[in-house]
């Protein structure tokens, strides 16, 4: 019988690249791409939009952005007011568990916890100026903590689990 010789060298270098591969994409994104969500960008801009989806409604929302370790620690202290549809988003490198108080505050607040997929984990009601020097902090690690004024949350029906989208002006 006559049996003609195959090379299995390009054949053995291909599977190994394709493994190589499959080991690198796993690495990446975890394994479980499917339930990933896309973390957003770092926001360019000293102001954006934000639109939250609540069960009942998009609500669009203008924010100043606090963003470096400076703006972060201004907040919105000193500011006597801001609009009903205004806040301010401070944004963190990485997920943690940031402090916040309400030194030379001149209004309440509520304070929205939302992380790194951009989902309410949960919120901080009604604080109001006379709490300093109390801090308040969520009870998960966040990326994002949106301040916006009293009632916010209650008036527009914000939930844990509602989603955020950041649209840069």
């Amino acid at each position: 019988m006559n049996m003609k010789k195959i090379n299995t060298k390009p054949l053995l270098f291909f599977t190994g690249i394709l493994g190589l591969t499959a080991v690198l994409f796993i690495a990446i994104y975890g394994g479980d791409v499917k339930d990933k969500k896309i973390t957003p960008i770092d926001v360019d801009t000293d102001r954006t939009v934000l639109l939250i989806d609540t069960e009942k409604e998009e609500i669009s929302i203008e924010v100043d952005i606090a963003d470096t370790e400076s703006e972060r620690a201004q907040g919105l202290s000193g500011r006597t007011a801001i609009g009903a549809k205004e806040g301010m988003l401070f944004v963190f490198e990485t997920s943690r568990i940031p402090q916040f108080w309400m030194k030379d505050m001149n209004f309440a607040l509520d304070m929205i916890w939302i992380d790194d997929t951009l989902t309410v984990v949960g919120f901080s009601q009604n604080v109001t100026p006379e709490s300093f020097p109390k801090t308040f902090f969520p009870e998960v690690s966040v990326k994002y903590v949106l301040e916006v004024n009293e009632n916010f949350v209650n008036s527009n029906n914000i939930k844990k689990g509602d989603t955020l989208q950041i649209l840069t002006l």
